[in-house]
C-alpha cells in the first residue's frame, strides 16, 4: 500500500502552503498520490479600525485561492484538518524514505509538515529541495484573480530591482490580548522593531534597496516617517504602499509573491510567512535571532527603541524582549526590573507580571514580590494564577516559573500562589498537567518539603536537571582541538562523533523520560562557534563551509574579543 500525502494546516496562510508544497514535493519525489484540505474561515478581526492585520482574517477561501480544476482534482473534502504535525514525533531526523513504510500516522498516509524537509529529515539535499519547491509551486493552478495579483507583483518587483526585504512579523501577536498573555511564547515570532532599524541600516550601508513588510501598517508609517528624517527614504519602500487598491486576502498574497522577489529576507525565527515566500523565490533567508549576537541584539534594542510615534504595544513588547536579552546577558537586577516596569507602563498585562514576580523571586526579594501581591486586585491575582495555571494556550515556562513561589508559608499571596500551582498539579486532568507533564513530580515534592516538611522529604530541585545545549558543545570541541596542527586535522572527525554522540545521548534520555534545561551561555564563544557551524552545516552545498572558516569564524571571535575588551572596561 503506498501513502497518501495530505497538505493539512489549519493556520495562518503561509504555514499552510509550506505543508502543502511540502507534500506535492514528497509525492513527486516517490510518485505518491497528495491532496489538500482547507477550511474556509468567516471570523477573525484585524485591529485599530483595520490598520493592524489578522492572519485568520485575511486569509484567502479555498476558491478564492486555486481554481476550480485544481480543487476538484487535488482537494481532499473527506478529511479533516491538522493543526499539528504528526510527522514531528515520529520520523524526526531519520529518512524521508521511511515515509513509505507502514505503519503509517493515519490509516490512509501522512500530514506533511510545514518544517523544512532538508533539516527535518535526514538525508534531503537542500539544493535540490528548494528548486523542486520553486516548481511545484509554479505548477498550481491559481485563481484568475490571484494570478493576475501575482503578476502585479512581479512587476512591481522589476520596478524595483534588487532589493532586500524585512518582514517584522508582529501583528495579532502585538495587539490580540490572549496572545499578549503568552509574549514569552511568541518572543521569537513577532520581530522587534529595534533590529529591523538596526538590520535596514546594516542592508543601507552595503548600498541596498530595502522593502519593509508588517501586519502592523502602523509601524510601517511609524517607520517610514523615522526613515525621512534619516534622509534614506529613497532607499527604503513601504510593502503597503503599493496594495492601496488591494484588500484583505489580495493585499496579503501580493506582498508574498513581492517578498518572494527579494534577493534576501530578514525575518524572525517562526514567521511561515516569509518562510514561505522563501520557497517560492529559492532566495535567502535570514533569522534575526541568529543574525546577531545576544550583544548585538542588546545595543541595537537600547539604539532604537525609543523611536517616535511607535504604538505603546509595539514599544512594550520591545521592552519585555529587552529584558529577555539582559537577563541572557547576565545584566544587574537593576537593568531587568527597569525593563520590565517600562513595558508595563506601556501596557500592563499578566505575562510581563509573571517576570515581574519571578525576577524578585530569583533575586531573593521575597517581601517586595509580596508587597506587589498584596497592590493587586482580585481580578489581577486571578490573571496571573490562571495564565499560571489554567490558561489554553500555554506560554511553555520553565519549570522555574512555578517553584519560586515556594518559599515559606509566611507570605500570604505567595503561599496561595503556590497552592494554587500544587493544586493544579495534582489534577490529572488541569491544563497544567496537560502542558508540562513532566514537572508534576517536582512540584509536588517541592509542595511537601515547603508546607508539610519532614525528615525523610528531601529538599527536591528548583530546577530541571542543566546540559549544554548541541550547539555550545561543538563550539567548546572546536576551540579545545585549535590549539594544535593535529587538532586541525582531526577536527572534522572529532566533532562529527560529538555530534552523533550528543544525538544517542538525547534520545535515550528522552527514552527513560528524563527532561533538562539547557544553559542560557548564548553570549559564549563556544555557543556563537557551534550556532555558526550547525548553520554552515545545513548550506554545505553552497558554500556553507568556506563562509563559515573564512568569514564567519574570525568575525565571531573578533566581536566576541570586542564584547569582551568593553565588558572589562565597565
Amino acid at each position: 500500500m503506498k501513502p497518501l500525502i495530505i497538505g493539512g494546516r489549519d493556520d495562518g496562510f503561509g504555514e499552510r502552503m509550506r505543508a502543502l508544497l511540502n507534500a506535492m514535493y514528497v509525492a513527486r519525489r516517490f510518485g505518491l498520490e497528495w491532496g489538500f484540505v482547507w477550511r474556509d474561515f468567516d471570523w477573525g478581526e484585524d485591529f485599530l479600525d483595520g490598520e493592524v492585520k489578522t492572519p485568520i482574517k485575511n486569509l484567502p477561501k479555498m476558491r478564492e485561492l486555486f481554481s476550480e480544476d485544481f480543487i476538484a482534482r487535488y482537494h481532499k473534502s473527506e478529511l479533516s484538518f491538522s493543526y499539528i504535525t504528526p510527522t514531528l514525533y515520529t520520523l524526526h531526523q531519520k529518512s524521508i524514505h521511511k515515509l513509505l513504510s507502514p505503519p503509517f500516522e493515519e490509516d490512509w498516509g501522512w500530514y506533511m509538515t510545514q518544517g523544512d524537509l532538508d533539516t527535518y529529515f535526514s538525508d534531503v539535499d537542500s539544493s535540490e529541495y528548494r528548486k523542486s519547491l520553486v516548481s511545484c509551486f509554479e505548477s498550481i493552478a491559481f485563481s484568475k484573480r490571484v494570478e493576475d495579483i501575482f503578476q502585479k507583483a512581479k512587476d512591481t518587483a522589476k520596478t524595483l530591482g534588487d532589493f532586500t526585504a524585512l518582514h517584522l512579523r508582529s501583528g495579532e501577536t502585538v495587539f490580540d490580548e490572549q496572545y499578549i498573555k503568552i509574549w514569552w511564547h511568541c518572543r521569537y515570532k513577532i520581530f522587534a522593531y529595534p533590529l529591523g532599524v538596526a538590520a535596514a541600516f546594516d542592508e543601507l550601508q552595503k548600498g541596498r534597496k530595502l522593502v519593509l513588510f508588517s501586519d502592523d501598517y502602523t509601524l510601517l508609517e511609524a517607520l517610514r516617517e523615522y526613515f525621512i528624517c534619516q534622509g534614506v527614504e529613497d532607499k527604503i519602500f513601504i510593502a503597503s504602499s503599493f496594495t492601496k487598491d488591494l484588500s484583505g486576502y489580495e493585499a496579503l498574497l501580493f506582498e508574498l509573491m513581492l517578498m518572494s522577489r527579494a534577493r534576501t529576507i530578514f525575518c524572525s525565527w517562526t514567521t511561515g510567512f516569509a518562510r514561505c515566500a522563501c520557497y517560492i523565490g529559492n532566495n535567502e533567508l535570514i533569522n534575526i535571532h541568529e543574525h546577531y549576537s545576544l550583544s548585538q541584539s542588546y545595543e541595537a534594542m537600547i539604539k532604537f527603541i525609543d523611536l517616535k510615534n511607535i504604538h505603546p504595544n509595539q514599544a512594550a513588547f520591545s521592552y519585555f524582549f529587552l529584558y529577555l536579552l539582559a537577563r541572557d546577558l547576565g545584566l544587574p537586577f537593576e537593568a531587568k526590573e527597569r525593563y520590565l516596569k517600562q513595558s508595563l507602563a506601556l501596557h500592563s498585562n499578566e505575562n510581563t507580571k509573571v517576570f515581574l514576580l519571578d525576577l524578585l523571586l530569583e533575586h531573593g526579594y521575597f517581601e517586595e514580590a509580596e508587597a506587589s501581591l498584596e497592590a493587586m486586585d482580585d481580578l489581577e491575582r486571578m490573571g496571573i494564577l490562571k495564565l499560571l495555571t489554567d490558561y489554553p494556550l500555554h506560554p511553555t515556562y520553565d519549570f522555574h516559573i512555578f517553584a519560586r513561589y515556594f518559599i515559606a508559608p509566611k507570605y500570604k499571596h505567595l503561599s496561595r500562589f503556590a497552592f494554587e500551582i500544587f493544586l493544579a498539579f495534582s489534577d490529572e486532568n488541569s491544563q497544567l498537567n496537560a502542558h508540562y507533564p513532566y514537572f508534576k513530580k517536582m512540584a509536588l515534592d517541592l509542595f511537601a518539603h515547603t508546607f508539610a516538611p519532614t525528615p525523610s522529604t528531601p529538599l527536591p530541585s528548583l530546577t530541571l536537571p542543566k546540559r549544554h545545549c548541541l550547539a555550545y558543545v561543538l563550539g567548546k570541541t572546536m576551540i579545545e582541538n585549535s590549539h594544535s596542527f593535529w587538532g586541525y586535522i582531526r577536527m572534522p572527525y572529532v566533532l562529527s562523533y560529538v555530534k552523533e554522540r550528543y544525538l544517542q545521548e538525547a534520545a535515550d534520555l528522552k527514552a527513560r523520560g528524563e527532561y533538562y534545561d539547557f544553559y542560557e551561555d548564548g553570549h559564549s564563544l563556544s555557543f556563537q562557534l557551534g550556532s555558526a557551524l550547525i548553520k554552515a552545516h545545513k548550506n554545505r552545498y553552497i558554500g556553507g563551509y568556506l563562509h563559515f572558516i573564512f568569514i564567519q569564524v574570525p568575525q565571531i571571535k573578533k566581536n566576541f574579543k570586542k564584547v569582551n575588551d568593553e565588558s572589562k572596561k565597565h
